[in-house]
């Protein structure tokens, strides 16, 4: 999917549901309460479910344990949770060797705006090499929808409930799956009491405050827009429910933090967190602790996942090392693929750069090739064989922007080439990087390697650019 519009056009339709009542809570039926395990949908919720996935698939091994089943016999949550899992469907998981899950979290009643998206979250999980990524998406990215108006994506769900509550979260989940250009084959939402309550299920959980910040225009959500002031210092904390929520919610802090992509980075540290507090010994072998989070989910999760769904991916991912996840953020730095904007009506959004979201969708498909390309520690060399002033350095941009390792810019000894050529000197040591290098840049592997090229010491493969590649500089001055 490839959105170029006429956006001088368009802008005059922007409604960003910044002031319609109808979004908030007051006076809106909150989405019907659905019983977890006997209803027809299993819940969980977008921070926790990765680690929730695995709990239940970790009960999973320990009900078909004999030996481990008599030990924690004793534990009457085990005795029937086990029972639920072995009683379940075979699980139905698409065959893609990908899995990806939309996690959505919402304000929920008492909160105004309640069904705005506040966290939108991909998360990926490749059964093949047992590899997960979370990709968060800016609520402000602004996006074209169905009926030809453009809006801020965090109101995707917000429409849909409108509309109709009931499957609003599986509606929301195909127009984001379509604007992407990504299957989305689960997702999963939560409110933020459900997130307060399940932090103080597990006890809490420890986390690395990277540098100090302050907040003083933090919302306390009081119904009135009353605002107070927070802060947390360097180091590590174990936060509570609420501090966790604070430190994941803080949009204005100083000290670098008061961006919408600072504020992802310290949500998928909460994620880390949860998990290595939901894996530890004092949670797995708490019936009174898992018990709490059964009872959370009745009231303040949804989701897609079937429990067979849900404990067979946990089956396959509970021993991910951290080495095997990488957690990334879409924003709008240097080599970021958005770019920050102001709508008519004064409403800050982030756009993609050129409104084209076909980079932002090149690089979710992609999005664990970088983690392969990472052990291959090749270097590259990018070389402009043109007189178009400036495209190594927007050719070094974008493949940065898609992590590559670009050494370094120069112009080629080879002059006007027609098409890129890539140049492996390291004797086939990094065929995954060559192989993602050609499919980006439309280039072709030479088999000979020219002599003025041969000398190089400092690179691994030099890409020489030819006049194919102008089409990249369109619009755009040379830097």
């Amino acid at each position: 999917m490839h959105y170029s519009p006429n956006f001088n056009d368009d802008r005059k339709k922007i409604d960003l549901l910044e002031n319609y009542s109808d979004t908030h809570s007051h006076g809106i039926p909150y989405p019907k309460k659905r019983k977890f395990f006997w209803g027809t949908s299993f819940m969980f919720y977008p921070f926790l479910i990765i680690g929730l996935l695995f709990v239940i698939g970790i009960v999973r091994s320990i009900a078909h344990s004999e030996s481990t089943s008599q030990t924690l016999a004793n534990i009457p949550i085990f005795s029937h949770i086990k029972k639920l899992v072995l009683a379940d469907n075979k699980p139905t998981q698409p065959a893609d060797d990908r899995v990806n899950i939309l996690l959505l979290g919402i304000g929920g009643e008492q909160h105004d705006g309640g069904y705005l998206t506040d966290t939108i979250i991909i998360a990926s999980l490749k059964k093949s090499t047992h590899q997960v990524a979370l990709v968060s998406i800016p609520r402000d990215m602004l996006v074209p929808l169905p009926d030809k108006t453009w809006r801020k994506i965090n109101s995707v769900h917000a429409l849909e409930y409108l509309q109709n509550s009931d499957g609003a979260l599986e509606r929301s989940t195909k127009t984001i799956s379509q604007l992407l250009n990504l299957p989305l084959h689960y997702s999963a939402r939560i409110d933020f009491s459900g997130f307060e309550k399940a932090i103080d299920a597990v006890g809490g959980i420890d986390v690395m405050v990277d540098r100090s910040f302050t907040d003083s225009t933090y919302p306390i959500d009081d119904g009135r827009g009353n605002i107070t002031t927070v802060s947390f210092t360097a180091g590590k904390h174990h936060m509570n429910g609420k501090e966790a929520l604070v430190f994941a919610r803080s949009r204005h802090g100083t000290n670098g933090e008061g961006s919408d992509f600072a504020r992802a980075a310290r949500q998928q540290k909460i994620i880390m967190a949860f998990k290595d507090e939901l894996f530890s010994f004092s949670t797995l072998f708490s019936g009174k602790r898992i018990s709490k989070l059964i009872s959370i989910t009745e009231d303040h999760f949804e989701s897609t996942l079937s429990l067979s769904d849900s404990a067979d991916l946990a089956g396959k991912f509970k021993d991910v090392p951290k080495e095997n996840i990488v957690t990334r953020v879409i924003d709008a730095s240097p080599n970021g693929f958005l770019l920050n904007d102001v709508t008519p009506d004064g409403a800050f959004v982030l756009v993609p750069k050129n409104y084209d979201f076909h980079p932002i969708q090149s690089y979710l498909a992609h999005i664990f090739d970088p983690m392969e390309r990472e052990q291959e520690y090749a270097r590259i060399t990018v070389q402009n064989s043109t007189t178009i002033e400036g495209l190594a350095t927007i050719t070094k941009q974008e493949l940065e922007a898609n992590n590559f390792t670009v050494a370094r810019v120069e112009n080629a000894s080879l002059r006007d080439l027609d098409k890129t050529i890539i140049y492996d000197l390291s004797s086939g040591k990094n065929p995954k990087t060559i192989s993602d290098l050609a499919t980006f840049l439309n280039a072709q592997l030479s088999p000979v390697i020219p002599e003025p090229l041969r000398t190089i010491q400092d690179a691994d493969i030099v890409v020489v650019l030819g006049h194919d590649r102008a089409g990249s500089v369109a619009g755009e001055r040379a830097q």
